[in-house]
């Protein structure tokens, strides 16, 4: 959310229907009957918007809060971890296209997050999204084979990732010859490749640093994330 003039904000939407949007709410600075907690992030909102022909910016006419998250608001874990993926979706996200694989990704991420019962951190649920969202933007990682010569990587040994180039380079094709080319062990692997697939319980503790930095420098080599 932007602060534009005195009264008004710039909000970036992800939508169902249309995808990534940047809407101006008029007087939302002022108003808190038509806005009140709409606009905070982590809720799941219906709104109302306004197109103009040439205008950049759709209008903000009206946001009403449809699945409040108050759980994960009063954990600063969870939301930590609920803003990271926000941000990694609207850096990942092109403007004004229909994506139904990151829209579902998110909106089931927020409900984990939002569960008090969940017996895995938070953290390990968001890295578990992330390596998940890479695909769902087009940057998935290839994780059974060297993404230069297309050579199958045995299954019980370890592998050199990078994650700028889309995943396993093998010593052949250069890897490990590289900063950006990280070792992960065999196990390690397969426990990526289950959360990737679908299985935020498969990563263990210690996976949540090196599947961090995989999908970071993912972002930041596709998508400009720095």
């Amino acid at each position: 959310m932007v602060h534009y003039g005195e009264a008004d904000v710039i909000v970036t939407l992800l939508t169902e229907e249309v995808g990534k949007i940047a809407a101006l709410a008029r007087g939302a600075r002022k108003s808190a009957r038509r806005f009140a907690a709409a606009l905070e992030p982590m809720h799941t909102i219906r709104v109302t918007l306004d197109e103009r022909p040439g205008a950049e910016l759709l209008g903000l006419r009206e946001a009403v809060v449809v699945r409040p998250r108050a759980h994960l608001l009063n954990d600063l874990e969870r939301m930590n971890a609920a803003g990271q993926a926000l941000r990694w979706v609207r850096a990942g996200s092109p403007s004004r296209t229909r994506e139904p694989e990151v829209w579902a990704e998110l909106e089931g991420l927020l409900e984990r997050l939002e569960e008090p019962t969940s017996a895995l951190p938070a953290r390990t649920h968001l890295l578990a999204s992330g390596l998940r969202l890479l695909k769902h933007f087009g940057y998935g990682l290839e994780l059974d084979a060297c993404v230069r010569c297309g050579k199958p990587c045995d299954k019980s040994r370890g592998a050199y990732i990078d994650a700028g180039q889309g995943g396993l380079i093998c010593q052949s094709c250069g890897g490990g010859r590289s900063p950006a080319h990280h070792l992960v062990d065999a196990a390690t692997r397969a426990r990526l490749f289950a959360a990737a697939s679908g299985k935020d319980g498969a990563l263990a503790p210690d996976d949540t640093d090196i599947a961090e930095k995989l999908v970071n420098e993912a972002l930041a080599a596709h998508a400009g994330v720095t």
